[in-house]
């Protein structure tokens, strides 16, 4: 969704996964040096929607606090490095809900195309 939403746009200049960055964001933006993650709501511990395993509790409890201390270090190692960080939740991509701050983090418009994927649908 957020790939369409960037591509039925035309923003130009993004990257998807780019492992020459600190992290690996899902999407970088090299020109506006702005890394773009999308957490998972189970991964990243979402206050909405993460929902703690029945079994194997230790692991997965162990697991999430690891995921949160890696993005406070990614995050902070990226900012040192003069970059904008921005973290989309997963189920914000899903409403939509990330396109306002991202669109205005890349320093442009809300697209006003009628369709906001590259098969077509509307939104």
């Amino acid at each position: 969704m957020l790939f369409n939403s960037l591509y039925m746009a035309i923003v130009d200049g993004w990257k998807i996964n780019d492992s020459g960055v600190f992290g690996k964001p899902d999407f970088v933006f090299h020109s506006k040096k702005l890394a773009i993650f999308i957490d998972g709501c189970f991964w990243h511990g979402c206050k909405r929607h993460y929902r703690r395993p029945k079994s194997n509790t230790n692991y997965w409890d162990a697991k999430k606090i690891h995921n949160m201390q890696r993005r406070r270090l990614v995050d902070r190692q990226l900012r040192m490095a003069g970059w904008r960080v921005m973290h989309i939740w997963e189920h914000d991509v899903r409403s939509g809900e990330y396109k306002k701050r991202l669109f205005r983090s890349c320093g442009i418009g809300i697209p006003t195309r009628p369709t906001d994927s590259v098969s077509g649908k509307s939104e």
